[in-house]
This record gives C-alpha cells, sequence and structure tokens, in this order.
C-alpha cells in the first residue's frame, strides 16, 4: 500500500496581498481557513473543497488562486514570491516547492472570490412569444445566453505582485 503526500494549506480569502521588502509577499486576512491537500487533488477539487468550507459553494467561485511561494531564505528569513495557480500542474508545483523548501512549515494560498451571476429575475416568469415569419406562436422561447470564455492570462512568475486584492 503507496502513502499519498499531504499537507495542511492555509487559505486566505478575505483581505489582501501586501508587498514587504523583507519577506517578499505576505497574505493577510482576518480569518483565514485550513484544507487538506493530496498530492492527487486536482485544482477543480481544491477549489470546490474551499467553497464549501466557506459555506459559500453556490453562491460564490474562486475567481483566482494565488499561492504564496518561497523563493529564497535571506539570513534568517524566507523571502516569498506569488502565482496564479490555474492548473493541476501548478498544484505539483506547490508539492515541489514544499520538498525545496522544508523550513516553510506553512503552506498558504489567497483565493479571491466573486459572486457567482445570478440568473435574471425573469427566470420564473413565463417565457414571452415569438412571432416567426408573419405567424404568431404561443410557445415560449428559452432566452439565449452568450457563452464567454474566461480571460487568458499570463503564466509568468510572479504574478500580478503590484495589486492589492480586496474581497
Amino acid at each position: 500500500m503507496s502513502h499519498e503526500r499531504s499537507f495542511l494549506v492555509l487559505v486566505h480569502h478575505s483581505g489582501k496581498i501586501k508587498k514587504n521588502s523583507k519577506v517578499g509577499i505576505r497574505f493577510s486576512s482576518e480569518e483565514p481557513i485550513s484544507v487538506f491537500m493530496r498530492s492527487s487533488t486536482t485544482l477543480a477539487e481544491l477549489q470546490n473543497t474551499i467553497l464549501q468550507k466557506l459555506g459559500v459553494a453556490r453562491s460564490k467561485r474562486i475567481s483566482k488562486l494565488f499561492y504564496r511561494a518561497p523563493v529564497a531564505v535571506v539570513s534568517e528569513h524566507v523571502k516569498y514570491g506569488s502565482f496564479v495557480v490555474q492548473t493541476d500542474a501548478d498544484l505539483e508545483a506547490i508539492f515541489h516547492c514544499r520538498s525545496d523548501f522544508p523550513v516553510v512549515r506553512t503552506t498558504e494560498l489567497f483565493a479571491k472570490l466573486e459572486d457567482i451571476v445570478a440568473s435574471s429575475s425573469r427566470s420564473n416568469s413565463i417565457p414571452p412569444s415569438v412571432d416567426i415569419g408573419g405567424s404568431s406562436s404561443s410557445e415560449p422561447v428559452a432566452p439565449v445566453v452568450p457563452v464567454i470564455p474566461p480571460p487568458i492570462t499570463s503564466h509568468s512568475f510572479p504574478a500580478e505582485l503590484h495589486h492589492d486584492y480586496d474581497d
């Protein structure tokens, strides 16, 4: 029986990402949560676990997930950078960083949450009739909802270091 690697992750979900000259990137929040992450955890599973633990799985989604990555040990301090976790391969990088920096005992993520777009208030009403080719139809027609692809973001490291993300 093989043992899967796993560890606890501290997840900040409200607050800010700050840049500090001594330690680099710092996540701040009032009430971070902890989640358990296995080496086989997918990004979708991790995001779902975070949302469920926060009790907002039906009302919010994670728009960006940041990892506070150790980049150097300077004197007695660890200096941190940050990158956006966008794929399962990025989660593998987190495991790699943990093995390269054993002095770092706590893995930290920052989840930027946003509301899930609710359907229109007319969704429970009867859809309008449509006039097709001069003849009247009383059959309801489903509204057309445009599909908007997610924005393409850069995989550069470090990502968006000069922004404060308020919840």
